[in-house]
Parts: C-alpha cells; sequence; structure tokens
C-alpha cells in the first residue's frame, strides 16, 4: 500500500498532463450536449446506457493500451523491471485511477440526461467493476501489440464482440444468448442504475460481472506482470 499511493499521485499526473482528462471531458460535453437533444424524444435511458459503456468504460481500455505502449516507447517498463518495488502496483494503479475517472463521469452524464432519477449503487459498481474490466483487457492487448496500429487491428474484434449485448436493451432479446460474452453484466446491472428491471436480470447481471472481472484481472496478472519482471 505504501508504494501504491505514490503511483496513484503520479498516474493521476499524468492522465492530467497527457491531456487524458481533457479528452474525456471533452467527449462528456459533447454527448451532454447529445443529451439535451434527445431530451425532447423521451425514453434516453438507452443511449445514455450506451454512451456511458462507450465513452467512460471503453476509454478505459483505449487509455490502458496507450499507456503501456507509451511506457514501453519510452523505456519505463523497463525501468520498472529493475526497481524494488511491486510490480503489480503499476497496473493496479493505472486500473483505480482510470475506473474512478470513469465512475465520475458517468455520474456526470447520468445527472445532465434525467437528473437524480437513477440508481446511485448499480451505476457506481457497474461503471467501476466494467471499467477495471476494459483496463485489464486493454493492459492485455496492448502489452501483446507491438505499435499503436497493431494496437488498433487487435481492439476491433474484441469491440465488436463486446459490444453485442447492447441488444438487450431493447424489447425481446434475451439475455442468454450473450452469455458467454463478458461484457452482458456491465450492460444488465448499468440498465437496473436507470429502469425497472427483473430482480433475476439484476443479480444475473451482477454474478457475471464479477466472474468476468474476476478472469480479466487473472490473466491481466499473468499477461502483463512477466513483462515487469
Amino acid at each position: 500500500m505504501n508504494t501504491l499511493v505514490p503511483f496513484l499521485r503520479l498516474d493521476s499526473t499524468l492522465l492530467f498532463r497527457n491531456k487524458l482528462f481533457h479528452i474525456s471531458a471533452i467527449i462528456t460535453i459533447i454527448y451532454i450536449g447529445l443529451f439535451y437533444l434527445l431530451k425532447p424524444l423521451g425514453n434516453t435511458h438507452i443511449p445514455l446506457i450506451v454512451l456511458i459503456y462507450n465513452d467512460p468504460v471503453i476509454m478505459g481500455y483505449m487509455f490502458a493500451g496507450v499507456l503501456w505502449l507509451f511506457d514501453k516507447n519510452q523505456n519505463t517498463i523497463q525501468a520498472i523491471s529493475v526497481l524494488p518495488i511491486s510490480k503489480s502496483n503499476y497496473i493496479i494503479s493505472k486500473v483505480i485511477t482510470l475506473s474512478i475517472l470513469a465512475v465520475i463521469l458517468s455520474f456526470i452524464m447520468a445527472l445532465s440526461a434525467v437528473g437524480i432519477r437513477f440508481n446511485p449503487i448499480h451505476l457506481t459498481i457497474s461503471v467501476f467493476l466494467s471499467s477495471v474490466m476494459f483496463c485489464c483487457l486493454g493492459f492485455i492487448i496492448g502489452s501483446i501489440s507491438s505499435n499503436f496500429l497493431a494496437f488498433l487491428m487487435k481492439s476491433l474484434p474484441v469491440f465488436i464482440l463486446f459490444a453485442t449485448p447492447v441488444t438487450v436493451l431493447f424489447d425481446g432479446v434475451n439475455p442468454v444468448y450473450f452469455i458467454l460474452v463478458p461484457s452482458l453484466g456491465s450492460i444488465l446491472v448499468m440498465q437496473s442504475a436507470f429502469v425497472a428491471v427483473e430482480v433475476i436480470s439484476i443479480q444475473l447481471g451482477y454474478i457475471h460481472m464479477c466472474f468476468w472481472t474476476a478472469i480479466s484481472i487473472f490473466v491481466c496478472y499473468r499477461i502483463t506482470i512477466p513483462r515487469l519482471l
């Protein structure tokens, strides 16, 4: 923990200096403008969930991958490998920082779209754990990519696969069809933050999301930590 705090402080500073906070803020402002345009149409929870899933959550994936490649090109990875510190803190601090940022941005978007008419607990947990999963996935793909172009190419099938459960937001689509897709639980719990859904759907969402988040953390450690040693 003593070495994690300096990592958290450093990562927050680097995210600010590298304009990643600014990029997230600009995109969020654009989305807020879209919400105001869509409000007269009513029933804004579907685009809201899609945009929260797309911006704070998936942006964590991109930021994680880019940060890994940036540190690799700047020889930071090599420097960390010889320092007498816990190598896991390098990953943990970035995941925590990006996930907290995702939660903050999601609340701003939710308040702008629906006011206080949402469940903050479901929103916080779904966004935080989803961001953790995507950040770990970003580190995994980034660590096995030689450059940013290779990272983007490998990310395309990931985005397509993880986006398919969004269709459960529409009536008549059975979530069971996407039970093997890691992002299903995130979508179900996020949906429960804005609309009334069956208890079984919420329970399934939490179990599914926690399971795949744990898997992503395990795989991330197995792939990335050896590269820091």
